[in-house]
């Protein structure tokens, strides 16, 4: 059967049919004008263009962007014993905390005379390390005050403009620009040095903590085998040597980097302000009405020209030395080993004072020592190197005899000599390939 249409519905029909093929013919131009296009630019790396090659197609350049061993560094023979060295400054260290144990646990030394070096020198330490950054803060201060007299000077300040002719409603520039309100101790990249008062006060409570637990820890061990102790005090300090912390390289800023980001941030906070604009006067037939409303407007001005130092942090520690996260778990097994020792010393002054030793031979020290490789001061780091490595050695020598003296100096050797030697011929080995599709390296800041 049939289906009779009336005029107006066979048209409506033709003209879907018709509105229908040229969508066909456009759809298809389109598609022709796509792959006409991709043969004629080439194969892409885009996942989410669609291309006229089949899935498994891999294109002559699929490899052009892939880097090889694009993190190799040259390394000196010279630089790695150098580095190497840490290792048996921090083995010396270790070692010193056991000559400590051995005599006060079998030679019955007296502790108080180790624990009372330490702390001398510990407290010296401290007095250099609050005038060496006294002195790095102040000459950073120094090149910082000049180069804001430079950019006061380069511009209009308010003896410019009170030498213009302006009357007695013109705002005076002086009591909205304060240039000694600005705070340049928040651009320096050196920290503050720390309060002798609140550091003082944390020494003493963990003094006094340590004076009240020693009871406690002394007797923490008394159902233990001495041979568990032992055998638990050398995995401690194997760990100790494993998972300590060896900075090497510390983060710098150069001096041109430093000026560079200083010099931006005068640039972004000082508005120059024209004189013309300043130092426009009233006459005397404007009202006073149009006084207060050219009041008004140069105190925009002078708004807009004062600098907001408040606004702009300083990003040079941030984008510039980005500190990682440095791990305390070498210094907890340092703390864990000696309270394990300590439980088998005689009375609670020795076990009092070789865990104090402890804590400023493992824990301060090391600390102190990363401060002047930082400040570069690598005449004093050498001095610090040698001067313990060699007492540790005497005492071993002394109190162990000849045979694990050497045993003690071919680890030394075997540590600063062989292991940079064994490391460089390791390095043509190294086989890296990274290319544009790898995952992104995240960027961990301290908060």
């Amino acid at each position: 059967m049939s289906t009779v249409f009336s005029p107006s519905e066979d048209a409506l029909v033709l003209k879907k049919k018709k509105s229908g093929l040229n969508n066909s013919s456009y759809s298809f131009k389109e598609h022709r004008k796509h792959y006409s296009l991709s043969f004629s630019t080439g194969w892409k790396k885009l996942l989410w263009l669609k291309q006229p090659y089949e899935d498994n197609y891999t294109d002559a350049s699929f490899l052009s962007q892939l880097k090889r061993n694009s993190t190799v560094v040259k390394y000196s023979y010279r630089k790695l014993v150098s580095d190497f060295s840490l290792v048996v400054l921090h083995l010396s260290l270790i070692m010193s905390v056991i000559v400590v144990f051995y005599g006060t646990y079998r030679l019955n030394w007296n502790p108080l005379k180790p624990a009372m070096l330490s702390t001398a020198l510990t407290f010296a330490g401290f007095i250099f390390y609050v005038v060496t950054l006294n002195i790095r803060r102040n000459k950073e201060l120094i090149e910082l005050q000049q180069l804001k007299i430079r950019q006061l000077y380069a511009t209009p300040t308010g003896n410019n403009i009170s030498s213009s002719s302006v009357n007695s409603n013109t705002i005076d520039i002086n009591e909205v620009f304060d240039p000694e309100s600005i705070d340049l101790e928040d651009y320096l990249t050196e920290p503050s040095p720390p309060n002798f008062y609140e550091t003082f006060k944390s020494s003493m409570l963990i003094i006094l903590y340590l004076l009240t637990l020693s009871p406690v820890l002394k007797s923490l061990t008394n159902s233990t085998s001495s041979d568990s102790i032992w055998a638990l005090s050398a995995w401690l300090s194997i760990l100790n040597v494993m998972f300590n912390d060896y900075q090497i390289d510390f983060p710098r800023v150069s001096e041109k980097e430093k000026r560079l980001h200083w010099q931006t941030i005068f640039k972004q906070n000082y508005s120059i302000i024209s004189s013309n604009q300043l130092s426009r006067s009233s006459s005397s037939s404007i009202s006073k009405d149009q006084n207060n409303l050219q009041t008004d407007s140069k105190i925009s001005l002078l708004s807009r020209g004062k600098p907001n130092f408040q606004l702009t942090s300083n990003r040079l520690s941030d984008l510039h030395t980005q500190k990682a996260h440095k791990s305390n778990f070498s210094k907890n097994i340092a703390v864990s080993n000696a309270i394990v020792l300590a439980s088998r010393l005689q009375s609670n002054a020795s076990a009092f004072s070789f865990i104090l030793f402890c804590i400023q031979a493992c824990g301060l020290f090391p600390i102190f020592n990363n401060f002047t490789r930082r400040c570069e001061l690598q005449g004093f780091h050498y001095f610090q190197l040698t001067s313990i490595v060699l007492t540790v050695d005497v005492i071993v020598w002394y109190l162990f005899g000849l045979g694990w003296f050497i045993v003690w100096i071919s680890l030394h050797l075997l540590i600063v000599i062989v292991g940079p030697w064994y490391f460089l011929t390791l390095q043509k080995y190294k086989d890296e390939l990274q290319g544009p599709w790898d995952p992104a390296k995240p960027i961990v800041k301290s908060l």
